[in-house]
């Protein structure tokens, strides 16, 4: 075989191989032997009778045919040997020409591109204060929830408060009554129950209608809600002297909740930070047979509710393509992430040795409660523990140099720094 280089880039190539009838012939002898066996020739029996008779049984057509297959495979593994590329998704490839003294191939092979990536001696993971007030505000609500006081009223129902009602479906023959508790105003229940609620006593009934059934509904109970005022009376009731010290407690706590969390996390976030500044050219095909998987993914695990992806969305169909751009972010992120871990390891040269290869297997085994019966170290399995393991020790890299910073993050630079980053993409 012959060939020529027609298109390079950083993750594609595409080249044009050239068989000779010698070769085409030599596939055809190659592509008999696996036929043979299958092919009746009086006067042998199968599988015997030699190349020049057995191959008019065979078929001119059909012999060429899987001799193209042979040609096919062997052209692309001596090119990929030669170039040393290693395809990230499977190739595609075009038939120019066919026939007894001549095949042209033209192949495309997407493959990773190699980065170069300079890690910095400090990598600075913010912690943003921003989380803090805002865990500040959700413990104070839930200290109100907590100290609120519900009590029966008799009068109509208001925004707000909370209801016991009866129901049942008029469709459904023989429906039992059931009981709920329901916040007015909040849009638990369906049809439009908000609405006709408000300006109700108990003992009232209505009937509230929603996709082609229509529900009859009882009010037993009206109850009002006495929220505390976040103030010194919640904080005491609370535990603490005012509201000043409650608010501190509970800020030192929050923050020491998301320093912890984010030291044992701050490698994972370092590589977040990395990946966003990497700008590099991604193979296209793997880009989009992901995305298309994990979609695929997110519809089969709708369709186990009983729900069409497509029916879900069908009053909201830009709802749909953000979701689906979404997912390519991400996989577009993920790919990034996988570039810069591999360029970490080649590096630093990062290796994993036998025993602590089987140091994890034994760990994992022990683990899961699995019997050494049911599983053993093979070089798959061992191939598998130590890219893992290679990956973690990247991750330990990154997490060495990462420093907690603490500040308020600017929101609308976020934005605008998540903006830059689709441009890029874009382009």
């Amino acid at each position: 075989m012959s060939y020529e280089i027609k298109e390079k880039t950083n993750t594609k190539v595409v080249f044009q191989s050239k068989n000779t009838g010698e070769e085409i012939e030599k596939a055809k002898k190659n592509a008999y032997k696996k036929l043979a066996g299958k092919v009746n020739v009086p006067g042998f029996r199968k599988g015997k009778a030699p190349y020049e008779i057995g191959a008019r049984f065979v078929g001119k057509s059909r012999l060429l045919e899987e001799a193209l297959d042979e040609l096919i495979q062997k052209d692309l593994d001596e090119f990929l040997a030669k170039e040393k590329i290693n395809p990230i998704t499977r190739p595609d490839v075009k038939l120019d020409k066919l026939d007894e003294n001549e095949v042209i191939l033209t192949f495309t092979v997407e493959f990773l591109p190699d980065v170069d990536v300079e890690i910095p001696e400090k990598i600075d993971v913010v912690l943003d204060l921003n989380e803090i007030d805002k865990e500040l505000e959700k413990k104070l609500k839930d200290l109100q929830n907590t100290f609120t006081e519900v009590k029966e009223v008799d009068r109509a129902a208001e925004e707000g408060d909370l209801v016991d009602v009866q129901y049942k479906i008029n469709e459904v023959k023989d429906a039992d009554w059931k009981d709920v508790t329901l916040e007015v105003g909040k849009k638990q229940f369906v049809g439009d129950f908000d609405e006709q609620i408000v300006g109700k006593k108990p003992g009232d009934t209505f009937e509230v209608k929603s996709d082609n059934m229509t529900v009859q509904v009882k009010v037993v109970a009206v109850k009002e809600k006495k929220i505390p005022e976040i103030g010194d009376e919640l904080a005491k009731d609370a535990g603490f002297e005012n509201l000043e010290e409650m608010k501190k407690s509970i800020r030192e706590e929050a923050l020491k909740n998301k320093e912890t969390q984010l030291e044992e996390s701050k490698g994972n976030e370092a590589l977040e930070i990395l990946a966003d500044k990497l700008d590099v050219e991604l193979p296209e095909k793997l880009v989009k047979e992901e995305t298309e998987s994990r979609f695929k993914d997110l519809e089969n695990q709708y369709l186990k509710h009983g729900i069409k992806l497509t029916d879900a969305f069908k009053d909201a169909p830009d709802k749909l393509e953000e979701l689906k751009e979404g997912i390519k972010k991400s996989v577009i992120k993920d790919i990034k992430k996988d570039l810069i871990i591999r360029a970490i390891i080649k590096k630093e040269n990062i290796k994993v040795t036998d025993d602590e290869i089987k140091a994890e297997f034994d760990r994992f085994v022990k683990e899961q409660n699995i019997s050494s019966k049911n599983i053993r170290l093979s070089e798959d399995v061992k191939s598998i523990i130590e890219d893992q393991l290679l990956r973690n020790k990247a991750i330990s890299f990154l997490k060495d140099r990462a420093i907690i910073k603490k500040e308020k993050v600017n929101e609308e630079k976020i934005e605008e720094g998540k903006k830059q980053q689709e441009t890029k993409g874009d382009e």
